[in-house]
């Protein structure tokens, strides 16, 4: 009898401690918060980290002093729920453009890739396509962002990442 009242207790003490470390919130009416900074967030992008955890990626106008600017920012958050990165996520990619589109996904040895489309309203090109390698904790691999290419007019599809493709 002795055995199974510690058995129990001994449970109930690993339910308390599980529930009392979990983040993610299971509640529609209280989902947790990615990022809670005034102005607009949109367009999210999530993945796995394979470690239990999440990258979401976000296009993020905080920094747009009425320009139509938007950068991309991202946030990992581990296996518990719980952020890695800076409230209200990390300053990805920023550039002197407008970037108005943007892809993300895993490759290889816990590497990002990410590919955007920035409008400069014609100088120097009408729209470009960069990329840029990640590394886990969001900072650039390569020193310059490599331009794939350019688009005039506006084509329907300027990017399609397969992690076999990229070296």
């Amino acid at each position: 009898m002795k055995n199974i009242r510690l058995f129990v207790a001994i449970g109930v003490m690993m339910v308390s401690v599980q529930s009392i470390n979990a983040q993610w919130s299971t509640d529609p009416a209280n989902p947790g918060v990615v990022c809670d900074y005034q102005n607009i967030q949109n367009d999210p992008k999530a993945f796995s980290d394979d470690n239990g955890g999440i990258y979401v990626f976000w296009l993020d106008k905080r920094n747009d002093a009425g320009q139509g600017a938007r950068d991309i920012y991202g946030q990992h958050f581990d296996m518990d729920g719980y952020p890695l990165w800076e409230e209200d996520g990390r300053q990805i990619i920023s550039h002197y453009n407008k970037l108005d589109w943007f892809t993300v996904d895993r490759i290889f040895n816990s590497e990002i890739i990410i590919g955007w489309r920035s409008t400069s309203n014609g100088y120097p090109y009408p729209d470009t396509l960069r990329i840029q390698r990640l590394d886990e904790t969001g900072n650039k691999v390569w020193v310059n962002d490599m331009i794939v290419g350019f688009a005039s007019p506006s084509p329907i599809s300027i990017l399609s990442v397969n992690s076999y493709n990229i070296i």
